[in-house]
């Protein structure tokens, strides 16, 4: 099956589900992977039933040999299980046949109309969804770039990338922030080479000072080195700037991480963990892992953070005391929420606030960062 063009993402929704409900309001055609076979779809009402079956794929009473793709009539949607999204759906069987891999393809413009309104709330001010926009999409395609050629999807629909809410978080407001910023990315020229995008990370809270990428993920941009950043608080949301202490016994703590990365086996039983190095405003970077046989092991503070609570909304970020309480241990003096790399977003609302242009606090956010304009067709030569 041909790839999508130029200026389209990959999202996946779902990795693996054994059916689903997949509807268009004027009908699909459903085609399988050689183009050969093919199906139309009128009117469904709530939609057509998908199921895995054995390594090919039920679409309603058709069965279609490996990968098909759902092409809705216009308006150009479709609704899976009830939400709705633009674009085309992909159907992808996995390994073992008996689950199935949703991935909707779509315009990178149109996909950011479902992004912006569910990572940034679309009655902020005009400014701070602008500076979203440009910070999601470039975050995006440099995504795209990075991770896409080696596997069937681009990036995923939670927040492990960005938030996609297909249409359901289109308003007026998003639409309008997109629109402004159309084509308009962040770009980087590290040490004398070519300029690339920038992978924008943002955030949520940044708690006072937002951290260097390296401490966090690994990667060197001297836009993401970390800036002050007093704005977030005056605004942060009850809960979001100081959170409450959580606790974890020993016994959550080896299985929350041997789960998560099982090399920590070598340690035999963790029997304790201590934070070694930090960032800026005390952010956790590093964290040593002490095992019951006397060998250590180090995981990265984020990473540690996002093993013990994948849902990240209890340690909403790695600005944490850390205390033992013999079988327990204590995470206290919380605050922030998320990551704390790029743009903080209660930040940028701050400074929109102030009257900000939106340029002007990617800027602050990314400093050394270059505000382009980009043909997608003509990606790689424009940049």
């Amino acid at each position: 099956m041909d790839s999508p063009p130029d200026g389209w993402i990959r999202v996946l929704l779902f990795g693996n589900i054994r059916e689903c409900m997949v509807g268009a309001a004027n009908g699909f055609t459903a085609s399988d992977s050689s183009g050969r076979a093919e199906a139309y779809f009128g009117r469904v009402g709530e939609g057509i039933c998908v199921q895995a079956a054995n390594g090919r794929i039920m679409v309603g009473s058709h069965l279609f040999e490996g990968e098909v793709l759902i092409s809705p009539e216009q308006p150009f949607y479709f609704s899976l299980d009830g939400k709705f999204y633009r674009g085309n759906l992909r159907l992808s069987p996995n390994k073992g046949g008996n689950s199935l891999q949703a991935i909707n393809h779509l315009p990178i413009e149109a996909y950011l109309l479902g992004v912006v309104g569910a990572e940034m709330p679309s009655y902020w001010e005009p400014q701070a969804l602008m500076a979203q926009a440009v910070a999601a999409r470039t975050y995006v395609l440099s995504m795209k770039i990075r991770f896409g050629p080696g596997r069937c999807w681009d990036v995923n629909r939670t927040e492990a990338y960005q938030v996609y809410e297909g249409m359901s978080a289109e308003t007026a407001t998003v639409r309008a922030a997109v629109e402004e910023t159309a084509g308009k990315v962040l770009a980087v020229r590290e040490n004398g080479r070519h300029w690339q995008l920038l992978p924008s990370y943002y955030g949520s809270v940044c708690g006072g000072h937002t951290e260097n990428s390296f401490a966090v993920f690994g990667d060197r941009f001297s836009p993401l080195c970390g800036v002050s950043c007093p704005y977030c608080q005056p605004i942060a949301k009850a809960g979001l700037w100081n959170w409450e202490p959580q606790v974890y016994s020993l016994e959550q703590i080896n299985r929350r991480l041997l789960e998560r990365y099982p090399s920590l086996g070598q340690l035999e039983r963790i029997a304790g963990i201590e934070p070694t190095r930090f960032g800026a405003i005390g952010r956790i970077t590093g964290v040593k892992i002490i095992g019951s046989n006397g060998k250590t092991d180090f995981l990265r503070g984020e990473d540690f953070r996002l093993a013990m609570d994948p849902s990240g909304r209890k340690l909403k970020s790695a600005i944490f005391q850390i205390r033992s309480t013999g079988q327990n241990y204590e995470f206290s003096q919380g605050r922030g929420f998320g990551h704390g790399v790029g743009m903080c977003q209660t930040g940028a609302e701050y400074l929109a606030r102030q009257r900000w242009e939106y340029d002007r606090i990617l800027s602050y956010y990314y400093p050394g960062a270059r505000l382009i304009r980009i043909d997608y067709e003509e990606q790689d030569r424009k940049l």
